[in-house]
């Protein structure tokens, strides 16, 4: 695969963090992330290591099931094992929390930023973004998971290759939408 990342470029912080919000169960937050329809993804870290964690919008509680429908999935989830599937390092769904789940922190632009400072690309490079990314959905749907928001923004760019991340509507076939 190529080389990725730039010198210095990383996925960095777009927000520091609020006094309201300084540890998600184990982890010590370091920055917002982003925000979404689901919640809020926090820069976050534990033992050394740093993590994407997602917390459920608190709105989004008053849903029926909602706390068993996100653990199903967490642990459906932790069951991919796949380089360019990001990795799930923990997750929360009891009621002493909103429910959150934290991956692996992957230090790199989205494939749509990476995309959009127009990186010019051998065939040949494109076809092994395009492998990690069909091998990543290939994983995730031997697991029975259908993730239904794969696009670049959800494609993270790192030195290995191409990861999935954002989960956050995805579900198991036959089922509803578990989040």
């Amino acid at each position: 695969l190529p080389q990725f990342l730039d010198a210095g470029e990383s996925m960095s912080a777009k927000q520091p963090v609020g006094a309201a919000r300084k540890r998600i169960g184990p982890f010590t937050v370091k920055a917002v992330l982003g925000e979404g329809g689901m919640g809020t993804v926090y820069r976050a870290s534990r033992k050394g290591e740093d993590a994407a964690v997602k917390v459920i919008r608190p709105t989004l509680l008053d849903k029926p099931d909602i706390r068993e429908r996100f653990e199903r999935e967490a642990q459906l989830l932790q069951t991919v094992d796949n380089p360019h599937v990001a990795r799930i390092i923990g997750f929360d769904a009891t009621k002493k929390s909103a429910p959150w789940l934290a991956t692996e922190y992957i230090d790199g632009p989205s494939l749509k930023e990476w995309s959009e400072k127009g990186r010019k690309l051998s065939e040949d490079e494109w076809s092994d973004i395009a492998e990690g990314v069909l091998s990543g959905l290939a994983a995730i749907h031997e697991k029975g998971i259908i993730h239904r928001d794969i696009k670049p923004a959800n494609v993270m760019m790192s030195d290995d290759g191409p990861k999935i991340i954002d989960f956050g509507i995805s579900k198991e076939e036959g089922q509803t939408a578990l989040t």
